[in-house]
């Protein structure tokens, strides 16, 4: 079983994109992303390419600290609290 683990991202959409062709040459069985996910420069589209990283490969996800902050930021907004 071939697994690609990918950590630390911290919102880095660009060198996630790059690291994304290299998990896409190896066509791993299953994808963890290990915490620290969004939280960074460019959270949506690091989030969004994540998204699509859910569809192609079998994933599972630990959130780290920062994604829980991201979390409730987002949870915060759509109910109407500043």
């Amino acid at each position: 079983m071939k697994i690609a683990a990918l950590y630390d991202i911290h919102g880095n959409y660009p060198a996630l994109k790059e690291v994304l062709k290299q998990v896409k040459k190896l066509s791993p069985d299953l994808v963890v992303l290990g915490g620290d996910l969004i939280a960074g420069p460019m959270p949506l589209e690091t989030l969004s390419l994540l998204k699509r990283v859910s569809t192609t490969f079998k994933t599972v996800g630990i959130m780290g600290n920062n994604d829980q902050d991201i979390v409730d930021i987002y949870a915060k907004k759509r109910v109407g609290l500043s």
